[in-house]
């Protein structure tokens, strides 16, 4: 078996992706998976982003990784 996931949110995950050389980064995530992660993971907002093939900016978080010996808290960082 074998299964294939279609739609703008697949397609811009892997515009996200590609995005990650540019910025040096690992992960990065739009707003909507920034907002629905809440504390549960610290991000860098990398500002408003042209991403080919979405009609319109997208705002891109970077994961930020977590301080060597910080509690499970997690914060938003803005840039």
């Amino acid at each position: 078996m074998s299964y294939t996931v279609h739609g703008d949110t697949v397609n811009l995950a892997a515009r996200l992706q590609a995005l990650n050389k540019r910025f040096g980064t690992r992960i990065l995530v739009a707003d909507a998976t920034h907002r629905l992660a809440g504390d549960a993971a610290s991000f860098r907002d990398l500002g408003e982003c042209e991403v080919r093939g979405h009609g319109a900016a997208v705002r891109v978080w970077a994961a930020a990784p977590a301080a060597s010996g910080e509690s499970g808290t997690a914060r938003t960082q803005n840039a």
